[in-house]
């Protein structure tokens, strides 16, 4: 009788995926907060190695088969004069990639000096999402029956995130108008918790209208995917039949990015370190002397290594949208 009801349920949930667009499964890379920078100082994150790790991580991903898409998911410099100075390296760095790639903004790329702008940033990457050069948000279609959105969560110079209403209500209607496609969603700031901190000392990771993203995002089954970046942390939380996807960084420890196969009903990760071992063991002795660590636990910060790296949940290599599959 159960294998019955598990038959069942298994070809009503195809009918449901085929009815919110059936799509060939593609692999991409969300790669937020590569900070890169000349800044002479070193914290948490590696600014003096910064440059170095992210040459080498793309040289490595031009090497992955079949790499269809990646997203840089904000903080691509540090901008220490905030003015876009480093952003001509990054670019330059891309110049030869042969794989599709996106950005969004993250809160260093909207710390800005007066007399620049958010669209400064937009328009380097006209041909990578920001199509349109009044908004700083965007909306692709890659392949067929597959919808990509960035969100701006940024802030003028802030550390913290919010989503404009008036890009909400933008988000309302693309999603409203594409109740077919598979609908995956880049933001910067997570709109989710992944632990009791982010509710006290770490409020400054979350969005502080998540409230209202959600409220938007669960009118529409077809949106299946939502990734962030800004916390440094790895962790996946099955909500709703929508999985939202926190990224590391690759210049704090765990020093690390995801290649994830995006199939109709799951995802599949495979866990990527950066080349240097002695980078990664000098991010970890760092990492757990900082302040954050010991917010994280006070007695024990140690602990917070399992918590960057992702623990229980965060530790599968096969997630299904539906919550009934495990």
């Amino acid at each position: 009788m159960k294998k019955l009801i598990l038959t069942v349920f298994l070809i009503l949930l195809s009918f449901k995926v085929h009815a919110q667009g059936n799509f060939k499964p593609f692999k991409m890379v969300f790669l937020p907060d590569a900070h890169i920078s000349f800044k002479e100082e070193d914290g948490w994150i590696l600014y003096k190695e910064s440059f170095v790790i992210f040459q080498d991580v793309i040289k490595n991903l031009k090497t992955v088969p079949e790499l269809d898409y990646v997203v840089f998911g904000g903080d691509l410099t540090d901008n220490d004069d905030n003015k876009l100075g480093d952003l001509p390296m990054f670019l330059d760095t891309l110049e030869d990639v042969n794989f599709q790639y996106f950005a969004i903004l993250g809160d260093r790329d909207a710390d800005l000096k007066e007399g620049y702008t958010k669209q400064d940033f937009c328009s380097e990457f006209r041909s990578n999402g920001f199509e349109n050069p009044n908004i700083t948000y965007w909306m692709q279609q890659p392949a067929d029956n597959l919808l990509f959105i960035g969100l701006d969560t940024s802030i003028n110079n802030e550390l913290k995130g919010k989503i404009s209403s008036d890009e909400l209500l933008w988000l309302d209607d693309i999603l409203k108008a594409n109740p077919d496609k598979f609908t995956v969603i880049f933001m910067h700031h997570p709109a989710i918790p992944t632990t009791q901190v982010d509710k006290t000392a770490w409020k400054s990771f979350l969005l502080e209208n998540s409230e209202e993203f959600l409220k938007v995002i669960n009118k529409y089954p077809q949106v299946k995917l939502i990734f962030s970046g800004h916390h440094h942390n790895f962790a996946v939380q099955n909500i709703n039949n929508k999985l939202f996807v926190s990224t590391p960084s690759i210049v704090t420890y765990p020093n690390s990015y995801k290649i994830i196969k995006v199939y109709p009903d799951r995802l599949e990760i495979e866990n990527k370190d950066i080349s240097f071992k002695q980078i990664i063991k000098k991010s970890k002795n760092i990492l757990v002397k900082t302040e954050y660590a010991k917010q994280f636990d006070s007695k024990n910060p140690n602990k917070v290594l399992k918590f960057q790296r992702g623990a229980g949940f965060g530790r599968n290599k096969i997630y299904y949208y539906s919550s009934m599959i495990k």
